[in-house]
């Protein structure tokens, strides 16, 4: 089921050398609403949260992100309306 997939905030992750102490900014956009047919209102904001740290090594080079602090905006699940195309919805990262 789709609409329980998005209930909760995504987990994140970086790919690459992550030191240690390093923090991350994600935020997650999404740039086709209200459809990707017609974006009028784009970059709608789905989550911003500052103070990510590595957390789990998931695999070779892929360090999981955990938050250590509350959320700026919390995770606002998608809700493209009826008949609406695919959403794409984009998780920007940055180091702080």
């Amino acid at each position: 089921d789709v609409s329980s997939a998005t209930v909760g905030p995504p987990n994140f992750a970086v790919h690459g050398d992550i030191e240690r102490g390093q923090r991350f900014v994600v935020a997650t956009v999404d740039p086709d609403a209200p459809t990707p047919q017609e974006p009028t209102e784009a970059q709608i904001r789905h989550f911003l949260s500052g103070d990510f740290v590595r957390g789990a090594n998931l695999r070779h080079e892929t360090e999981q992100l955990v938050n250590l602090t509350a959320p700026l905006s919390h995770w606002l699940q998608p809700t493209p309306p009826a008949g609406s195309d695919a959403h794409r919805y984009v998780a920007h990262t940055q180091t702080c």
